[in-house]
């Protein structure tokens, strides 16, 4: 209907007229225009053309209304039905979730918003979600996963005689052919295996079949492990066939255990590095214990007298040669400055000249390192025979023939390819005396990298700040990108 001109009070039905088809501007609505397509269509802003027109050359679209149209039209009554089709194997709902809980409240309060507009308002069910209604959302999204994941075997069984059906006959290839399945009264795939006599429950004699890489099975597999205490691979496998049957279990409870955050910190593991080059002074002619690299090892409990006395706790100073890998070991009576010095001084009254020593920062080196400056001063003014320096040419020419070339090759262990650590990762800082639960988390903030590229020390934050660490000393978390908030929380 289309009124030309606004009025205060009804006029009579006499005045009125009905517009159908495309001579009625309001189709344009009805039917979905865009607002530019709307701005240049004449019709919807000054109505049909042919109003401007005498009555007797309007076209027949164009009728009077009459008193007994609108009778019949207030006699009938219109229903409008929204429909909307959804696809049965429409993983849409599922692929949105991370945690199986939420997806499971949320298709629950959807079934029973369906269920409640099949019956009448005062048979609605309200209130909280019952254990069967969360049971029958579970079923219902793994009905889903098989028909998305076992839709060809679906359609292959179906089409045989009811009972135990068998896929060993179907022309394709499928991960549960050497399985006998069966569907169930909600038209769920589940096992008759030789259990079925057993005095367990419905489930356990016949599990329901979980389709494998499906994101569903890690959501249960998730959850399952979760309710278990974060238990090993083997009986998480074995608590999901209490009730179902994944295809390719143990690859997914690995998987699963693996990316266990809680499991991980339990055991977690260094991270593997690769073995860099040699440093110059490896592969350097020099004398020997010239480059000198130290450390510490121990304690050790040893007594002042042979079998009498109290015992005491010592260390022993490690000296090894980068040249020729001789070793010297020498007794340190504690982790001072001055039994480091004292040490010091008993090497280098055997050995002679050291040039440079190599070492890590622990606290007695650094303490000693003065000293050490005065020690060298000492050292650089002996001079050097003649007669030193040619057997020293000698003895690198045949060095170099006979040792640098066996050092091409890394050792087996150090030939992993390192953990790519980057900025933003989430990581276990090791400590030595303290249980792996109770490692501190961290981030990584900044990364150096080798000339050979390959990133072997990093700064990590931490709640009690940023410290320089090795890779070696950290634990990756094995995070994936929307499950590390919560741990990013904790910094």
């Amino acid at each position: 209907m289309y009124i030309l001109d606004g009025f205060n009070h009804r006029p009579p039905l006499d005045n009125f007229t009905t517009c159908y088809m495309e001579d009625n501007p309001a189709d344009r609505i009805s039917r979905g225009a865009d607002p530019q397509q709307l701005l240049e269509d004449t019709a919807w802003w000054h109505g049909p053309p042919c109003l401007f027109l005498p009555p007797e050359d309007w076209p027949d679209s164009i009728v009077p209304l009459s008193s007994s149209m609108v009778e019949q039209q207030n006699k009938e009554r219109k229903l409008t039905i929204v429909a909307f089709h959804a696809h049965a194997a429409d993983n849409s709902l599922i692929v949105a979730y991370s945690e199986l809980a939420p997806l499971l409240k949320v298709t629950a309060y959807c079934k029973r918003f369906a269920d409640n507009c099949r019956v009448p308002k005062v048979n609605s069910v309200t209130g909280g979600l019952t254990v069967e209604e969360y049971d029958n959302a579970l079923k219902s999204l793994i009905h889903v996963a098989q028909q998305a994941s076992f839709s060809a075997e679906r359609q292959y069984l179906h089409a045989q005689e009811k009972g135990i059906v068998s896929l060993k006959n179907a022309p394709f290839k499928s991960s549960i052919k050497n399985l006998d399945l069966f569907f169930d009264s909600r038209d769920l795939l589940r096992i008759n295996g030789r259990l079925s006599m057993s005095p367990g429950s419905y489930d356990c004699r016949y599990p329901i079949i979980l389709p494998a890489n499906h994101h569903l099975t890690k959501l249960i597999a998730r959850s399952i492990h979760h309710q278990a205490l974060h238990v090993g691979h083997t009986q998480l496998l074995s608590t999901m066939k209490q009730r179902f049957w994944p295809v390719r279990g143990r690859d997914l409870a690995r998987s699963i255990v693996h990316h266990c955050v809680t499991w991980f910190r339990c055991r977690p593991k260094p991270s593997d590095q690769y073995m860099a080059p040699l440093p110059v002074d490896r592969i350097t002619p020099s004398k020997v214990f010239e480059n000198t690299g130290l450390d510490y090892c121990g304690p050790f409990f040893v007594r002042r007298f042979a079998g009498r006395g109290a015992s005491v706790k010592v260390w022993v100073a490690v000296y090894v040669c980068f040249a020729v890998k001789a070793v010297m070991l020498d007794i340190v009576a504690g982790m001072s400055a001055d039994a480091c010095v004292n040490s010091l001084r008993r090497f280098v009254s055997r050995v002679g000249r050291v040039r440079v020593i190599h070492c890590d920062n622990s606290t007695s080196l650094v303490s000693a390192s003065r000293e050490m400056k005065e020690m060298r001063k000492q050292f650089i003014e002996q001079l050097e025979s003649t007669h030193w320096a040619n057997e020293c040419l000698n003895l690198w020419k045949r060095w170099s023939k006979e040792y640098i070339s066996l050092l091409h090759q890394r050792p087996s262990k150090w030939r992993k390819i390192p953990t790519d650590f980057m900025i933003g990762s989430m990581i276990l800082l090791k400590q030595d005396n303290t249980p792996p639960k109770q490692w501190p988390l961290g981030r990584v903030i900044a990364i150096y990298p080798s000339e050979d590229g390959i990133v072997r020390v990093v700064d990590v934050r931490t709640q009690a700040g940023i410290r320089r660490r090795a890779t070696t000393e950290l634990c990756l978390l094995p995070l994936d990108d929307s499950l590390n908030e919560d741990c990013k929380n904790h910094l």
